[in-house]
C-alpha cells in the first residue's frame, strides 16, 4: 500500500512501511511522529504525548539535507579524480528503478508483483 497526503494535522508525517512475505519493517518512525492509537479513545501513543509532530519538511529531513550538500560539495572539489565515494550507487539507482516499476505493475494490475519477475524482463 502506498499513501501520500501533504496535510495531517498532527504534522509533517513521513514513513514507509514495507510488509514482505517473512517480514516487515518500518523508516521513519521516531518521538516526533505523530502517531494516534485507532482505540475509541483515540490517544497519542504514551511516548509521544505532548510531543509535537514535524511542522515543515525541511525541519523533518534537515540532518539529510545536510548530508546531501556535503556529499555534493566533496564530489565537485574532488573533480573527475573520483577520490570521493558517491554515498549512493548506480547499482542503489538501480534497485530503486526496479521497486518502483514492480510497484507500478501492482498499481495498475491490482496484483502481487515479484521482484524477480521485473529483474528477468529487465535483463532481456
Amino acid at each position: 500500500v502506498v499513501s501520500g497526503c501533504r496535510q495531517n494535522p498532527r504534522g509533517y508525517d513521513v514513513r514507509l512501511e514495507a510488509i514482505g512475505s517473512r517480514d516487515a519493517i518500518t523508516v521513519g518512525l521516531g518521538e516526533r511522529t505523530p502517531l494516534r492509537s485507532v482505540e475509541p479513545d483515540g490517544l497519542l501513543a504514551p511516548s509521544h504525548r505532548g510531543v509535537n509532530g514535524w511542522e515543515f519538511f525541511i525541519d523533518r529531513f534537515v540532518d539529510a539535507y545536510r548530508a546531501q550538500a556535503e556529499a555534493f560539495v566533496a564530489a565537485v572539489a574532488a573533480g573527475a579524480t573520483g577520490t570521493t565515494d558517491n554515498p549512493c550507487s548506480g547499482a542503489d539507482g538501480r534497485a530503486a528503478l526496479l521497486l518502483a516499476m514492480a510497484a507500478e505493475r501492482s498499481r495498475t494490475t491490482g496484483q502481487r508483483v515479484a521482484l524477480d519477475t521485473i529483474v528477468a524482463e529487465v535483463a532481456q
